[in-house]
């Protein structure tokens, strides 16, 4: 009487090898997984002003003139980033320069808290 214990061992372990997805693999997609989350950040944070401009010009009387030149101005800040910060990717790289404009963003975002008036 012979007992069946299935596929040798062996075959299990090259089996098991080809289906393993190399480290590389899954390193990449958490990048692609950050780079969508960081994107997703800046475009929520673009939409803020928007969103809040009634509650701001309440508490902060604003006339639709100066909500116009706030929005203006952001959007030429923006258009100034985008010129400058390709030019700065292609001399540095993708890594060094998506952390500097990750920073820079983040320094604004923080700016913004520290204004009085």
């Amino acid at each position: 009487m012979t007992i069946d214990i299935g596929p040798a061992p062996r075959a299990n372990a090259v089996r098991a090898a080809e289906t393993r997805k190399p480290l590389t693999s899954r390193y990449r997609w958490t990048i692609c997984a950050l780079l969508f989350v960081a994107i997703g950040i800046n475009y929520i944070d673009r939409q803020m002003i928007g969103i809040l401009k009634p509650t701001l010009s309440a508490d902060l009387k604003w006339s639709e003139t100066d909500y116009a030149n706030i929005v203006f101005w952001f959007q030429c800040a923006y258009a100034i980033g985008f010129l400058t910060f390709g030019r700065v990717i292609d001399k540095v790289g993708v890594r060094i320069g998506y952390a500097m404009a990750f920073t820079l963003w983040t320094i604004a975002s923080i700016g913004h808290g520290l204004v009085q008036g």
